[in-house]
């Protein structure tokens, strides 16, 4: 019997220690404050040291919503693709990878794809840009969800644009605040490992706020990034809170971002959206 059990015991052994070598590569990163002070330059500089370099992401993501002031909440499978630069892919597929709904942006329309109820929005980024009155883009997006500094309608952030952030520190953290040409506020707090750890973006006069935070920072090849990102997204009075989860990125990977519209779906306008999700909330 031990001469039978030796060699399975053996290869047990084996996997064991491949997959404790495997994950040496991805490991947790707790927070820390800020303990040290630092110049208005080196605080942004160390944040876009610090920040995630990719050409792509994907990961198989847990999307829960919650309701505030209820212990009820609804949680699905999803799929997250990124495409730096040209498009953004939040695929929500509830059971056996089956796609019920999807939002895909690109550097200039916002779809969402509403399988259930067979309807379909397509906006122009610009035409959304100059209805709601933001700066607001494709690169603030993709920046949001993959954990960068942005500046509000550009592409990427340079020195020539530090000028245009203030910088504090408070709690623990430094605070790096900007707005846009609407007087909307764009706040990153920034913790002692240089990460963003929550963004801001509000105004006083508009009636829509959207936080977003995130958590569960890990270092996986190299380079770290959170696992956890939540959103308070408020609109008027009311508010939605939303988390994606996920173990782990994807980095530099072939994906593909699909942006099809199945012919006899009905095309709603984003009031209708909003109107439906204002009733949700």
């Amino acid at each position: 019997m031990r001469t039978r059990v030796q060699p399975i015991l053996n290869i047990f052994i084996v996997c064991l220690v491949f997959g404790m070598t495997g994950c040496k590569s991805k490991k947790t990163l707790q927070s820390t404050d800020v303990k040290e002070s630092k110049d208005h330059s080196e605080v942004l500089k160390d944040v876009q040291k610090t920040q995630l370099s990719y050409k792509t992401l994907s990961a198989k993501t847990t999307l829960e919503i919650l309701r505030p002031n209820s212990k009820s909440s609804i949680s699905s499978g999803a799929a997250l693709r990124i495409v730096k630069d040209k498009g953004i892919l939040i695929s929500i597929r509830p059971f056996m990878g089956i796609e019920v709904a999807k939002l895909v942006v690109s550097q200039d329309s916002v779809l969402i794809v509403d399988r259930m109820n067979k309807q379909y929005l397509h906006e122009s980024i610009d035409d959304l840009k100059k209805t709601k009155q933001v700066d607001f883009n494709y690169y603030n997006l993709e920046s949001l969800l993959s954990n960068r500094l942005f500046y509000p309608g550009k592409q990427d952030v340079t020195m020539v644009d530090y000028p245009k952030f203030m910088v504090s520190k408070s709690e623990g953290t430094y605070l790096v605040v900007t707005k846009d040409a609407s007087d909307i506020l764009y706040n990153f707090a920034i913790d002692g490992n240089n990460h963003i750890i929550s963004t801001l973006i509000y105004g006083e006069k508009k009636n829509y706020t959207l936080q977003c935070s995130y958590n569960k920072f890990i270092i996986d090849q190299e380079q770290s990034y959170p696992t956890e990102i939540g959103f308070k997204i408020g609109i008027k009075d009311k508010r939605l809170d939303v988390k994606l989860s996920y173990s782990k990125l994807d980095i530099d990977k072939d994906v593909e971002i699909d942006y099809s519209v199945p012919n006899k779906y009905k095309k709603v306008s984003l009031d209708e959206v909003f109107s439906l999700l204002s009733k949700k909330l």
